[in-house]
């Protein structure tokens, strides 16, 4: 998978030099966190899958939930590198009586940030009274990302 690839070269130290407290980040905290042209094309990248934005209070975080356990996980460790998630994912279970099948997920959350109430914004719009995810002309696609050439 190619983005396995551009997760590992985004780990680096985290500049915070320390996992935030899971109560969330202070305004110092969020200002100190750098969104490199990289990590922004990974959010955009995040977004574009199976990523999604929620707002809470005043700014919105990224919320991450896949199969595919270690592909999360490396996620995770590329927004915990730069101080955005505490808690580690969590690994969920969806039992459907239709098909008798218990379906498996891994879940993060980042903590709310400024950057992601912009990116709320400009990705995502009211129809019909719910919060419906629309690509915007000016999303950040790359070749990275995966703009066609």
């Amino acid at each position: 998978m190619p983005g396995r690839t551009l997760i590992r070269l985004l780990r680096s130290s985290n500049p915070l030099g320390q996992t935030a407290a899971a109560t969330g980040l202070s305004e110092a905290e969020k200002a100190a966190i750098v969104f490199t042209d990289k990590i922004k094309e990974l959010i955009t990248g995040v977004i574009l899958g199976d990523g999604y934005i929620r707002m809470v209070g005043n700014d919105a975080r990224l919320e991450v939930q896949q199969k595919d356990k270690e592909f999360v996980l490396l996620l995770w460790e590329v927004f915990d590198s730069i101080g955005l998630v505490g808690a580690k994912p969590t690994e969920l279970s969806t039992f459907l009586k239709e098909t008798g099948k218990t379906y498996y997920a891994s879940k993060f959350v980042t903590f709310t940030h400024p950057y992601f109430t912009d990116l709320y914004n400009n990705w995502y719009t009211k129809v019909e009274g719910k919060n419906v995810k629309v690509i915007p002309n000016d999303c950040g696609l790359t070749q990275r990302v995966g703009r066609p050439q």
